[in-house]
């Protein structure tokens, strides 16, 4: 009686006897959808800060200086005024507060500005521009 070993790879499935289950090479296919647009927009999705993070889906996005609206949270102001290390526990907690913060202002102005997402960078290939909402997020920071 031969004793089959069933591969699991991706997906596909194969049986092959025990005696020679050896790896053998898996072609992977393309699955995309022939002739799919190219949404054009080239971001990193850990520039996301706010809204969609698919770049297919993008329509409206928007940008912000993210280092300037982190400098501009009441948690790092009080990082600099009491000279807290950021790297000290108190810094980190303070530094996630801070991101935080600038995480929901930015999402309140994308919903106000009815943009689909909020971006520390991102462009097009046809070199249109993105509104920056950074003024707009820095006067909601302090409310949020």
């Amino acid at each position: 009686m031969r004793t089959l070993v069933l591969c699991l790879v991706l997906g596909a499935f194969s049986a092959v006897p025990a005696e020679s289950a050896t790896p053998t090479p898996t072609v992977l296919v393309n699955t995309a959808t022939p002739g799919a647009a190219d949404s054009g927009w080239k971001a990193n999705e850990s520039d996301n800060i706010a809204g969609l993070s698919d770049l297919k889906k993008l329509s409206n996005p928007a940008v912000v200086d993210y280092p300037a609206l982190l400098a501009a949270t009441p948690e790092y102001k009080e990082m600099e005024k009491a000279r807290i290390d950021p790297e000290s526990p108190k810094g980190r907690t303070l530094r996630q507060q801070a991101a935080d913060r600038v995480t929901k202002a930015a999402d309140l102005i994308r919903k106000d500005k009815r943009c689909c997402s909020v971006w520390k960078e991102i462009s097009h290939k046809d070199g249109r521009k993105v509104p920056d909402i950074t003024q707009e997020v820095k006067e909601k920071l302090e409310r949020v």
